[in-house]
């Protein structure tokens, strides 16, 4: 069973035994730049898979202060990411369905959830249409990785 649960110094080790495979590195951050990216308006979240620590994701408060495309009331999804062990076996899939029902309840106040990702990276655009978010047909070419497509679900 996938868990969604909120970032706590103590599992810090465990988010650092992730692995990511070298071609996904592009697309997010390492373990440790996602655990130094701690504020007010970032919050941080452990994907779980039967109690062990298997990905992370960032809930971003304030993303329409840095997005164009997002409204005030919309709130950013970034740094997704499932240890290279967990991939291709649905989990993605999983985590997303998880995390999307974690934030309707948890952020009931927000409209939506926005997020980008690479044109290229198709493996993640098909998770994240599986699990229900619409491509806005937006492009962002703010990215070091290249251009990403614009992605949203509602959260009413």
């Amino acid at each position: 069973m996938i868990k969604v649960e909120r970032f706590s110094k103590i599992n810090s080790s465990d988010v650092l035994q992730i692995s990511l495979p070298p071609d996904q590195l592009r697309y997010v951050c390492t373990p440790k730049s996602f655990i130094a990216d701690r504020c007010e308006t970032t919050h941080l979240y452990l994907i779980k898979l039967e109690g062990v620590v298997i990905g992370y994701f960032k809930a971003d408060l304030a993303y329409f202060k840095s997005y164009s495309f997002c409204p005030e009331d919309g709130l950013g999804m970034r740094a997704f990411a499932i240890d290279k062990s967990c991939q291709g076996r649905g989990l993605g899939v999983l985590s997303v369905q998880s995390i999307v029902e974690y934030l309707t309840k948890e952020y009931r106040y927000y409209s939506g959830v926005y997020l980008t990702v690479n044109c290229n990276n198709l493996k993640a655009i098909r998770c994240y249409k599986k699990c229900g978010f619409l491509d806005t047909g937006d492009l962002y070419f703010g990215g070091a990785a290249g251009p990403q497509h614009v992605m949203r679900i509602s959260l009413q």
